[in-house]
């Protein structure tokens, strides 16, 4: 990522600079990326593979456990739908008709 090359720089200017940069972006990501993630997760077009390919790029080997964490919020929101969905559908329980 740019910023961390800027901010390792030998240019006081730059790497000042790329620092408050990466400060605001670090405020900014943490209020937004809860709902990102999972926006991207449920997205066809991406899927869990984008989230995995940029987490290395933003965090590097510290990813994995926030991708993980994304998988077992994917699957409990997929549960928790699935219960609702069945429990919807079966409606208030009726006495069986004997005859």
């Amino acid at each position: 990522m740019a910023l961390k090359e800027w901010i390792k720089g030998d240019n006081q200017t730059f790497s000042l600079m790329a620092t408050k940069m990466m400060d605001k972006f670090e405020k900014y990501w943490k209020v937004i990326h809860g709902v990102m993630r999972v926006a991207a997760l449920l997205d066809p077009r991406y899927k869990i593979e984008l989230i995995e390919y940029y987490y290395g790029m933003l965090y590097g080997d510290e990813s994995f456990f926030d991708v993980e964490r994304l998988r077992k919020i994917a699957r409990n929101l997929v549960n928790e739908y699935s219960v609702r969905m069945t429990t919807k559908n079966e409606g208030p329980l009726r006495p069986s008709s004997q005859d």
